[in-house]
């Protein structure tokens, strides 16, 4: 059993795990005025106990000689007054030489959470039986210090990607859309893009590029992939509108002015399929070589139209018309053919 005149600062006035069952203490064990009883019994005890409480009452109040001191606060800018850690009790000197603990309510008008230093915080003391004093000397008071916080501690930075991280080799970088914060050990945190460098990007190397973004001596990392540009078509190589699936032809290689029919293709002055005489001369009968057959036997004269301007398979090109080459060599060939039957014709009829 221990009793304590602050509640702080104990004694022991019994122990009867030692004494028996039994045992007498007063307070001079104690030496000031016991307020405060605690009780101890050992672990796993089931049985109860009683105590009974003894005393003289006192007959005159002891004054109050002063209050002692309180032990200095410290915190910082910004602590309320409740988280101060101020007690909730003074310690003060009754005559006699006798201590004893008074209530206090600390005056929170009396404080500024706001300035830095040190500062004097008052408080009221209530009175307890068997002490007395006047109104005046029941105050209290603490010296409270507060300091400015510690400066945060810069702990990593964030960093958003630009928008743009595919390039073509040559292109420059394009920091357009990044984003940097800093990040500090109080979990606050700082935009800082425009004060970071960008280091690693080489636009003549193609891949995957790791790129470093340092603020101070902190770094973080982000990635671009530089691509190789598509190559370029080689001279010659055909890129009109189309693509390559649809060619356009060019002059020489299907069609050709005056491909179809051309001088000496097919119909040639003097060619095989017509010849001037070809029915006449060297695989017509011998007699007609000989003159024996009848001009009426195979050629009349009237029956023969002299080729001209105004046969119905030929067209003449007329006046300030400009001469197709093909068609004249054509027309060509069939005026010869027909002055030569005409020829035929007049020497039959001699």
């Amino acid at each position: 059993m221990e009793v304590s005149y602050d509640g702080v600062t104990w004694a022991s006035v019994a122990d009867h795990m030692t004494d028996g069952v039994s045992g007498l203490a007063s307070t001079d064990k104690v030496g000031q005025t016991a307020r405060y009883l605690r009780v101890s019994v050992a672990q796993g005890t089931s049985e109860g106990f009683y105590v009974r409480l003894k005393g003289r009452a006192i007959e005159t109040s002891r004054a109050l000689v002063q209050v002692l001191d309180v032990e200095p606060v410290v915190a910082e800018v910004g602590t309320p007054s409740s988280e101060l850690g101020l007690p909730a009790e003074v310690m003060v000197q009754l005559e006699g030489d006798v201590a004893t603990s008074l209530p206090v309510i600390w005056d929170e008008g009396s404080y500024d959470a706001e300035t830095a230093g040190s500062q004097t915080v008052s408080g009221t003391l209530s009175l307890i039986p068997g002490v007395s004093a006047d109104e005046s000397a029941l105050v209290a008071s603490v010296v409270v210090t507060l300091e400015e916080p510690p400066a945060p501690v810069l702990d990593r930075i964030v960093v958003t990607a630009p928008a743009k991280t595919t390039y073509v080799q040559g292109e420059e970088l394009d920091l357009a859309g990044m984003k940097v914060e800093a990040v500090y050990d109080d979990g606050t945190s700082v935009d800082v893009t425009d004060d970071v460098e960008v280091s690693g990007y080489d636009a003549a190397v193609a891949g995957v590029q790791t790129l470093t973004v340092s603020y101070g001596e902190l770094t973080a990392t982000f990635q671009v992939t530089e691509a190789e540009p598509e190559p370029e078509p080689e001279p010659g190589e055909d890129t009109k509108p189309g693509g390559d699936d649809q060619q356009q032809p060019e002059p020489g290689d299907d069609e050709q002015p005056g491909e179809d029919v051309k001088p000496g293709d097919d119909q040639k002055p003097g060619s095989d399929d017509v010849k001037p005489g070809n029915d006449q001369q060297g695989t017509s009968d011998p007699d007609d070589q000989q003159g024996d057959k009848r001009p009426s036997d195979d050629v009349k004269p009237s029956d023969e139209k002299p080729a001209g301007p105004a046969s119905d398979d030929v067209a003449l090109p007329s006046a300030g018309e400009a001469a197709d080459p093909t068609t004249s060599l054509l027309t060509f060939g069939l005026l010869a053919t027909a002055s030569a039957v005409a020829v035929r014709g007049a020497r039959r009829e001699r």
